[in-house]
């Protein structure tokens, strides 16, 4: 829990799940919904899978892609080489994603405050990971560009004004630069992160309503 030891494991278990859906629901329309790091997963993953798998895939939903990290030019060059001489040395050691972030104060997962303090009671709570980890998501964050413009399916991107890990601004730049001739993106004024569970849920729900309807 909070480590990945090769990123290759995302995928297979994708292509597992996508199996195991396809088989119990064989005239289902199938789409992939990835939300935060499931959004790189399914951008990687879509290459990974079978030949069956990823024909019966209709489209692709992102929802808060973390395609860059606003963060990381604001980090001083000491701590940043810090950070990846941990990722080389203690790839297991696990840190929190607070002590890691430049703005304590701007940790916000939607805009309520105390939402990130309920989820902590959750038996799926995560609150440390593994450099391993950390260095994995940034080799797919830098990658993630040249892995999106592979893509062919059409493409809905649901992103938040106020996203703690990637600016709007990179959100919308990333777009542009996808090549499927159908792609469609969305910017929510009012939410943060954790785009279904923030105050514009139902905003979100009925854009991919009406997306999957066209599709």
């Amino acid at each position: 829990v909070g480590d990945i030891k090769d990123p290759e494991l995302w995928y297979e278990d994708l292509d597992t799940f996508l199996t195991l859906v396809r088989a119990e629901n064989p005239n289902a329309r199938l789409f992939l919904y990835g939300e935060s790091l499931g959004g790189l997963i399914s951008l990687y993953g879509m290459e990974a899978l079978s030949g069956e798998n990823r024909d019966a895939i209709r489209g692709v939903i992102l929802s808060s892609p973390v395609v860059s990290l606003k963060d990381r030019e604001s980090v001083s060059r000491l701590r940043y080489a810090i950070l990846k001489s941990a990722i080389t040395l203690m790839p297991r050691r696990k840190i929190s994603l607070e002590r890691l972030a430049a703005d304590k104060e701007d940790m916000h997962i939607t805009g309520d405050a105390d939402h990130r303090e309920n989820v902590r009671g959750t038996p799926h709570a995560v609150d440390k990971f593994s450099f391993r980890l950390l260095g994995t998501l940034e080799k797919l964050i830098d990658g993630s560009r040249a892995q999106a413009a592979k893509i062919r399916k059409p493409i809905l991107v649901l992103y938040p004004a106020h996203d703690l890990l990637t600016t709007p601004e990179d959100v919308e730049d990333w777009f542009g630069a996808l090549e499927t001739e159908d792609k469609e993106k969305y910017l929510f004024a009012k939410s943060y992160h954790l785009l279904l569970h923030d105050k514009e849920r139902e905003s979100v729900l009925e854009r991919v309503r009406a997306w999957l309807e066209r599709h």
